[in-house]
């Protein structure tokens, strides 16, 4: 772990540095001011170069060097810094770890969501997905009281949605399914491979979905969402969806258009919303919130 905390600081130091990038003397100087990056030694130049090597292997991530003035920089920064960009969401995950870790004594003053463990999934599937390989596993799904063996699962893709891992693949004569990693055990794999099609793109798959779940009978329509100013902040610095755009903005209501399907959990995460937001279009979806509304008056 130690090692791997290196890889990341050595990443983090040089994206914040920029294209102008830094030379090995001044890299040298951050990672000797870094005590528990360096333990208070130097950084070898040898080792510097075998950590290049495997930042580059393990991330895909290069970090090249400009001869002209011998200043190091990692190539594509703009790449790593791109919403929903993979190797921006783990460096920045690592980073922020390796940096609580390095404030130890902070650890009482900050305070994280407790997330579903799904480590004993999220790792054989990875190594399955890495060799596209099948596996086998059991699922147990919240809205019935069974157990569910699947065979020869093909992993296609993984998702993260409200701190919970998503599988999406295919079952042998169902076709394409996705599970929640939290609700799977028992994983196996079974040393068949499988070819992944070569026109496969994760991001199209999820195209107009708001959340996890795929769904083929809707199409993605233009959803018009109506709030007051105080809840138009928080859509502006978190927006629901990469679709979102405002299209009225006045000093007492924003209404933002959504290119997406009107999903469950769309639905669920407009009603989080309560009397701050309202749905004005489609007229279908407007009438499912409203009737979902009326079903909870009713409760009280």
């Amino acid at each position: 772990m130690t090692t791997l905390n290196r890889y990341i600081w050595l990443v983090d130091t040089l994206v914040r540095a920029g294209q102008k990038g830094l030379t090995f003397e001044e890299i040298n100087d951050k990672y000797r001011y870094n005590d528990s990056i360096s333990n208070g030694g130097e950084y070898a130049l040898r080792t510097f170069h075998d950590h290049r090597k495997s930042v580059e292997e393990l991330f895909g991530i290069e970090i090249a060097c400009n001869r002209s003035d011998n200043r190091y920089y990692i190539r594509d920064t703009d790449d790593i810094k791109s919403p929903g960009y993979f190797r921006k969401w783990l460096l920045e995950t690592i980073s922020l770890n390796n940096t609580i870790a390095a404030n130890d004594r902070l650890r009482d003053r900050i305070l994280l969501e407790d997330v579903p463990s799904t480590a004993p999934a999220l790792i054989p599937l990875l190594d399955a997905m890495r060799e596209n390989v099948t596996v086998n596993f059991q699922y147990h799904p919240f809205d019935k009281d069974v157990i569910n063996p699947y065979n020869d699962f093909q992993p296609w893709t993984l998702k993260m949605y409200k701190r919970r891992w998503y599988v999406y693949g295919s079952v042998p004569e169902k076709g394409m399914r996705i599970f929640s990693l939290d609700r799977i055990s028992d994983v196996e794999p079974t040393g068949q491979t499988f070819l992944l099609p070569k026109n496969f793109d994760a991001e199209a798959v999820f195209f107009g979905t708001f959340g996890a779940y795929v769904t083929v009978k809707d199409e993605p329509q233009t959803i018009l969402i109506k709030t007051d100013e105080w809840q138009a902040k928080y859509l502006r610095s978190l927006p629901l969806h990469k679709s979102q755009e405002e299209v009225e903005r006045t000093p007492e209501y924003t209404i933002f258009s959504l290119f997406v399907k009107p999903t469950y959990d769309l639905k669920q995460e407009i009603l989080t919303m309560n009397i701050h937001a309202e749905v004005l279009a489609p007229t279908a979806f407007r009438e499912e919130i409203k009737k979902d509304l009326s079903t909870m008056l009713d409760k009280y």
